[in-house]
């Protein structure tokens, strides 16, 4: 297996830049994963603690996933908030509920620890 140190700087910048774009892939996936689990009739309003988000993405994954998965960002700061149509209710996901599977993307997407400052706040980055 390759090691990132021995890349030349031409080729990891073009692997850094491929594996971002597949880790932000694979974490929205993941995030819409969730959103259709919760999916309930009457439509009600999904909630994301922001710091629990950063936890498990780190601070630039939550943010660029969360913008991806159609959240926006609370004015208190601290929620993301998903709301389509009227809702009659609101419904707070848990990221622990699906923390393990980023974890498993990020070992699968990146082995080469190309973007691991990119995790940074996460708790397993």
């Amino acid at each position: 297996m390759a090691n990132a140190a021995t890349l030349l700087p031409a080729v990891r910048a073009e692997m850094t830049s491929q594996t971002d774009s597949d880790l932000i892939e694979a974490y929205a996936h993941i995030l819409m994963r969730e959103v259709r689990h919760h999916t309930t009739q009457p439509p009600s309003r999904l909630v994301l603690d922001a710091s629990d988000l950063v936890d498990v993405f780190g601070k630039r994954y939550a943010y660029l996933v969360a913008r991806r998965c159609k959240f926006e960002l609370s004015s208190d700061l601290k929620r993301w908030v998903r709301t389509s149509g009227p809702v009659e209710g609101e419904t707070q996901l848990f990221c622990e509920d699906f923390a393990l599977d980023v974890i498993h993307a990020r070992r699968s997407v990146d082995p080469l620890g190309l973007c691991r400052e990119f995790h940074a706040g996460a708790e397993n980055g």
